[in-house]
């Protein structure tokens, strides 16, 4: 049974801490992670222009996660252009794309640049990274524990708790999210120290 599959739009892979969760939750198998080659570029040009990241670290960084997903990537598709009444030209590209190659989602900030009707009657969802990330819990409770934890781990310089996290998540945009991590704080916690007496 194949997986969900969900567009992630650069605007949810330009900030570290939102983007290494969800593709850490496609890495523990919650989701099938997909982008494409306009996406890549946009997340590089962000990178540099706004976050004044060497190109060369920016181009590293998109190396290894196609390393890690060599099958993420969807075709730059126009087949679906000016079906739909979107401003944005780019984001029209990244619909007509997910439309192309029948992702399930797309994972956007912007979702009031995306037409809500008729894309939900052709089985594509426009949702916020908050409310994906969410959905994802609620199918998976156990993993998306697991998964926070050990991606909590990996951040030592500065390390980072969970009450760190929540805070992170909420300045992110993701205030539901920020609210589970500190509701559940204790047994994340928990999961941490089992992880590292591993």
């Amino acid at each position: 049974m194949s997986k969900f599959t969900a567009l992630i739009d650069t605007n949810c892979l330009f900030p570290l801490y939102l983007r290494d969760i969800l593709l850490d939750f496609s890495i523990e198998g919650m989701y099938e992670f997909r982008w494409t080659e306009q996406i890549k570029s946009e997340l590089i040009d962000n990178l540099v222009k706004i976050k004044s990241l060497d190109l060369g670290k920016a181009e590293k960084l998109i190396s290894t996660i196609d390393e890690v997903f060599p099958d993420a990537i969807i075709p730059d598709s126009t087949i679906y252009l000016d079906r739909f009444s979107i401003a944005d030209k780019d984001d029209e590209k990244i619909l007509s794309s997910a439309l192309a190659s029948n992702v399930g989602a797309i994972v956007t900030e912007n979702t009031k640049d995306f037409p809500k009707l008729p894309l939900e009657l052709i089985g594509i969802e426009i949702v916020k990274p908050d409310d994906f990330i969410l959905d994802l819990i609620d199918l998976n409770f156990e993993k998306a524990i697991f998964t926070i934890s050990k991606l909590l781990i990996q951040y030592n310089n500065p390390y980072i708790t969970p009450s760190n996290y929540s805070e992170l998540m909420n300045k992110l945009n993701c205030k539901n999210f920020s609210i589970f991590i500190r509701n559940y704080e204790d047994l994340i916690q928990e999961q941490i120290k089992k992880l590292i007496a591993v």
